[in-house]
């Protein structure tokens, strides 16, 4: 088997590990998103009969899909985290790959990870938002279904491409987990929320509305400019924490 194989395998067996040991299985996963569906579309059965809602003004519901890039991290971390949970860290460090390999495998499993939630969210916030608005106005008006439609896509990528860099940055954080540098995982969380307040203070042009075209207008091209600069910069960064977790997988990991 060719290390290329070897690889791809070793990402697509990351990506199919549903749950960690102890957690709800995925029958109760399955439970609380049915739980979660039926209870929005009472809510948005309610609110359509009680007020007049189109899809050009309810475009700010796709900044739900903010939590993606959360969850991703939540996603590389626990990857780590399981192969320790469930004693399978030294067939996992004995493969006969990189560790470089080993830790990218772990990242991009996450930004799949990731990517197949953001396709279910677009798909159930497009239903849900359509739904709304046809029992609203009893009409479905195609052009702004369209603007609906482009401005969640818009979205939705955008917050994609911020999930390599906190894929990374759980991926580093669970190595630090598990290595001789566990103590300082709490001056890392520090230095990484202070940083993210800095950073994010200097970035007016991240500001939503503007992402996707909503109240605030269009970003213009010295804007679009800086963030395409900004997400390339965090893939730069995202590379070099995968780096850095493959250091701690081959120094400073303890078995």
């Amino acid at each position: 088997m060719s290390s290329e194989t070897g690889f791809a395998l070793l990402v697509a067996r990351d990506m199919r590990r549903l749950t960690n040991a102890g957690k709800p299985g995925r029958r109760w996963q399955m439970g609380y998103g049915v739980a979660v569906v039926l209870a929005l579309i009472v809510l948005a059965t309610y609110e359509s009969t009680q007020h007049t809602i189109t899809l050009s003004t309810i475009g700010p519901v796709w900044a739900i899909s903010y939590y993606i890039p959360i969850i991703s991290f939540g996603f590389a971390m626990s990857l780590v985290l399981n192969e320790w949970r469930q004693n399978t860290v030294g067939w996992w460090l004995t493969l006969p790959l990189p560790r470089i390999q080993l830790a990218l495998a772990k990242c991009l499993a996450a930004v799949g990870k990731a990517a197949r939630v953001s396709s279910w969210t677009f798909v159930a916030v497009t239903i849900l938002g359509f739904y709304t608005s046809f029992l609203s106005t009893r009409s479905l008006d195609w052009p702004s279904a369209l603007s609906f439609l482009v401005d969640g896509f818009r979205w939705t990528l955008f917050v994609l491409c911020l999930c390599p860099l906190t894929s990374s940055l759980g991926l580093v954080f669970g190595t630090i987990r598990q290595s001789r540098w566990r103590p300082a995982l709490p001056v890392v969380w520090i230095a990484w929320v202070m940083g993210w307040v800095v950073w994010s203070s200097h970035h007016p042009h991240w500001h939503m509305g503007r992402l996707i075209g909503l109240g605030h207008g269009f970003m213009t091209t010295e804007q679009m400019v800086h963030l395409v600069i900004d997400l390339v910069a965090s893939w730069i960064l995202a590379a070099l924490l995968t780096c850095l977790a493959a250091y701690f997988l081959e120094r400073q990991t303890d078995l």
